[in-house]
């Protein structure tokens, strides 16, 4: 889904999951949906939540992503109901 949305010259996509605590196997494994990597090796992650609510804990990964990796952004998406408008996607850039 991410390479028919998100379009742009060397873009590349990946899924990531990891530990919370890198070499730790007895802490939880985080995943975040997908990173979207630039041909200069910058990158984007990228969660996606069919929920009408994003909490904070839903966060954590991404937050984590952004400290490890020096990710300039992050997008946190959720599907939100809107009065009078319907369905319609949130965007949360942080």
């Amino acid at each position: 889904m991410g390479q028919t949305v998100l379009r742009g010259p060397g873009l590349q996509f990946h899924f990531y999951r990891d530990y919370s605590e890198p070499g730790n196997r007895r802490s939880p494994v985080e995943e975040i949906d997908f990173v979207v990597e630039a041909l200069d090796g910058s990158v984007i992650p990228v969660e996606v939540k069919f929920r009408t609510r994003i909490d904070a804990p839903d966060l954590r990964a991404t937050a984590r992503f952004l400290d490890r990796y020096g990710a300039p952004e992050r997008f946190d998406l959720a599907r939100v109901r809107a009065v009078g408008e319907g369905r319609r996607l949130a965007i949360y850039r942080t």
